[in-house]
């Protein structure tokens, strides 16, 4: 079940993030950057626990992907893909035209979940991220997916 998450998940959400990414966001950083134009969208397992989240901002016509989160433990189950199909249609609804994301050179299975998205590189950053490693900017354009 994927459902729009509030306040009261900011932990749990950081609780993943602390299993997944090396320089996890903590629940107050998710809290200072949530407002009315940023959305999280949660998929929650049999046991009511967060099994993977979406985390993206909406600002007129563009639409930016800052997170995708799945649980290690429930990877390789389509989560990660549902949360992204659910993405682009809210984002759509909402009125985007086009939705951004990046995602590091290394990362293989973001890559083509992205591609197989409709998602396509349009740039490479040298040096994006804190370790240094590259990222590519990945772009979709939304007014086909409504």
């Amino acid at each position: 079940m994927i459902k729009e998450a509030d306040e009261t998940y900011f932990e749990e959400i950081a609780n993943l993030e602390a299993r997944c990414f090396v320089n996890p966001w903590a629940a107050d950083d998710i809290g200072s950057l949530s407002n009315n134009f940023t959305h999280i969208l949660c998929e929650f397992g049999d046991d009511g626990l967060i099994k993977g989240y979406i985390f993206y901002t909406t600002l007129f016509e563009n639409a930016e992907i800052f997170r995708l989160c799945v649980d290690p433990e429930a990877r390789r189950q389509g989560i990660g893909e549902a949360l992204l199909r659910q993405c682009i249609k809210d984002a759509t609804e909402r009125g985007c035209e086009d939705m951004f994301l990046d995602v590091r050179t290394k990362n293989e299975g973001a890559i083509a979940l992205y591609r197989k998205a409709g998602f396509r590189m349009i740039a490479e950053r040298a040096g994006y991220y804190e370790n240094g490693d590259n990222a590519f900017i990945f772009i979709k354009d939304l007014r086909g997916d409504a």
